[in-house]
């Protein structure tokens, strides 16, 4: 009986060298897994950490240098020292977009460039209009494009839509007739970062006006919890309601009545829906 019991050990033995034989190169490899992975996750990690430290330092930089510029803007410094400032902010801003666009700081600057050069685009720069608008859209729309779960994100959509919105005013009031910004390179600009459906595609490369109403509905298909939402269907009703749509002006109005009632834009609604019964457009 125990000569048996020990032939049975020495078979499982046997096999057992046997299996390690065959599976060393496996065995090997697993073994390394597992005392490697700890260290990896903890590389990983405090590199991420690193990363990220860096990031919110450049962030902190970049925000009081920006405040600086500002602080110099109103109290009207010199233009030299105003320019320099200005560069010293820029320069920190696309430093952080260039370096750490997916953290918010990065997200931030985006975000602040595009004020910059809004400001600037206000104030008349005579030869730079189209740059700065282009430029200006395309950080907003690149904030919805990296970080569209971001409280960011809704934000930037809902004034890029304005933006677009508000193009041909800002053209006809523009003191110089260099900016000249086309329907189509904003297509471009929205085309390269949001994903535009095939069927709409041709539209929008000609309408500035369906070009607003596409990012508006963009914001209400992608952000149905963002504050902007009400405000953002208001506006695409309007311009239903401008093209004629009255139909679908109306589904919108009844959509915020229903949706948001206790919201301030519901009010605006419910007479603008008063107003297109009492002209015929809609059936009580």
């Amino acid at each position: 009986m125990m000569k048996h019991a020990e032939q049975k050990k020495m078979k499982i033995g046997q096999r057992l060298a046997s299996f390690i034989q065959r599976h060393r190169l496996f065995i090997l490899i697993l073994g390394a897994v597992v005392v490697l992975t700890p260290i990896l996750v903890f590389v990983v990690d405090a590199i991420s950490q690193r990363v990220l430290a860096d990031a919110t330092d450049l962030a902190f930089k970049a925000e009081k240098k920006l405040n600086e510029y500002q602080e110099a803007k109103k109290a009207k410094v010199d233009e030299a020292k105003l320019a320099s400032l200005e560069n010293e902010a820029m320069g920190l801003l696309e430093d952080l977009i260039n370096r750490y666009v997916n953290y918010y700081g990065g997200l931030k600057a985006l975000r602040n460039r595009a004020d910059l050069n809004l400001a600037k685009l206000k104030e008349g720069v005579a030869d730079k209009g189209n740059e700065l608008f282009l430029q200006a859209l395309a950080d907003l729309l690149t904030i919805v494009n990296r970080a569209p779960h971001s409280i960011l994100a809704s934000t930037a959509l809902m004034d890029a839509a304005t933006l677009v919105l508000n193009l041909p005013i800002m053209k006809e009031n523009a003191s110089t007739t260099n900016f000249t910004v086309t329907p189509a390179e904003v297509y471009k600009t929205i085309e390269e970062r949001l994903k535009i459906p095939a069927d709409i595609a041709s539209t929008l490369q000609s309408s500035y006006q369906d070009q607003a109403m596409y990012l508006y509905q963009y914001l209400v298909n992608n952000f149905p919890k963002s504050v902007h939402v009400p405000e953002a269907l208001i506006n695409l009703a309007a311009l239903y309601e401008a093209k004629g749509a009255y139909k679908e002006a109306g589904e919108i109005y009844g959509r915020l009545e229903s949706d948001f009632s206790n919201n301030a834009w519901t009010k605006l609604a419910q007479n603008q829906m008063l107003r297109l019964i009492t002209e015929g457009h809609l059936a009580e």
